[in-house]
């Protein structure tokens, strides 16, 4: 990712992703000028810029990734989220009026739950498309 200034310059450039595949990035600016990265991922990423994942990796082909940057392009914090198995792909993300985000995505395979929040609709058992609501931090 690199941000570029008003004025047509490189304000800074960095890089995010495992030594395997990272696929398809969407990005967002937060309302408080952050940046918010979604793509999908093949590998867990122990450490990212030394910021610890909140949620590791699931397992599978891919899980969605989810990375914020500061202003500045460090790591703020990121996730990993997706299937036990199977291959989970990011399609886009936005922001949401209570400072949250929601992205959407295709999955091939269950997610059964994160946490304590169990799925509205039920997994098809082909590829569906998938919905995310998290908060502002990232978490569910």
């Amino acid at each position: 990712m690199a941000k570029i200034n008003s004025s047509g310059d490189l304000d800074w450039f960095t890089f995010n992703g495992p030594t395997t595949a990272t696929t398809g990035c969407y990005v967002v600016e937060t309302p408080d000028n952050d940046y918010l990265l979604l793509g999908s991922i093949s590998a867990s990423i122990n450490t990212l810029g030394g910021v610890q994942p909140q949620y590791n990796f699931a397992g599978g082909t891919s899980d969605f990734l989810l990375v914020k940057l500061k202003a500045n392009g460090s790591v703020k914090w990121y996730d990993m989220i997706g299937s036990a198995s199977g291959v989970d792909t990011g399609r886009s993300i936005a922001n949401t009026s209570d400072g949250g985000f929601i992205f959407i995505g295709e999955i091939n395979s269950a997610i059964t739950g994160t946490s304590t929040i169990s799925p509205i609709i039920p997994y098809s058992g082909s590829t569906d498309f998938i919905f995310f609501k998290l908060k502002g931090d990232g978490k569910y």
